[in-house]
């Protein structure tokens, strides 16, 4: 398992110094426009980008013909890719929680939305890891895109709605004034659930392809 680790870091240190400009260059957008927030947006993508790209580079090498004929197994080369996905939200969660910091947000607001980050982090990786194993890496970019956009789309036009959906019931008014740390309890128990099926999903379609 290590030794899948460093191959797929190895292969990414190109691009991970192109991430690490990019990363800079919005660093100094978000200090422009005052929205840290948007700091923390732009690394979930990048974070969720990293394992996509390391998947692309097997392809492109033929690495996945050589794999399936040594001793590793199946399931452990999916584990690799999980691995670095749970690495690069880490890492990305932690920035974003430096970066929120020195953009003037409190630490208690930074560590929250670092904390935020995670969850949502891992559960984009989570839909998008089966597509990606399944279709390719072309079409998970698209997917990715797609991902993005219906969350922005829920975002910003159903959660205003929600009142209007669902009435002023007792379970809504419940659900409304729950504290976000509760909130993010909430999406922290569906991100668990969410990856574990993921991957296993992921194991059983990278299982049956034949290379």
């Amino acid at each position: 398992m290590k030794g899948l680790l460093i191959k797929d870091f190895i292969n990414l240190r190109q691009q991970l110094k192109i991430y690490i400009i990019i990363i800079i260059l919005w660093f100094f957008i978000s200090l422009w426009n005052g929205q840290p927030g948007f700091f923390s947006g732009i690394m979930v993508m990048f974070a969720v980008m990293i394992p996509m790209t390391a998947v692309a580079y097997d392809d492109s090498c033929g690495w996945n013909v050589f794999a399936v004929t040594s001793p590793l197994s199946r399931k452990k080369i999916i584990l690799s890719k999980y691995l670095i996905m749970l690495i690069s939200i880490v890492v990305s969660a932690v920035i974003a929680c430096a970066g929120s910091m020195v953009l003037g947000e409190s630490l208690e607001e930074s560590i929250f939305l670092s904390a935020v980050l995670f969850p949502f982090g891992i559960i984009m990786g989570a839909v998008l890891m089966p597509v990606i194993f399944k279709f390719g890496v072309e079409k998970g970019r698209f997917a990715f895109i797609a991902v993005v956009a219906a969350a922005i789309a829920v975002i910003s036009f159903v959660g205003p709605k929600l009142p209007d959906l669902f009435g002023e019931g007792a379970f809504f008014n419940a659900v409304i004034s729950m504290s976000r740390w509760s909130w993010l309890a909430f999406l922290t128990g569906f991100m668990a659930v969410l990856g574990c099926i993921s991957f296993f999903l992921s194991v059983r379609i990278y299982g049956k392809k034949e290379f």
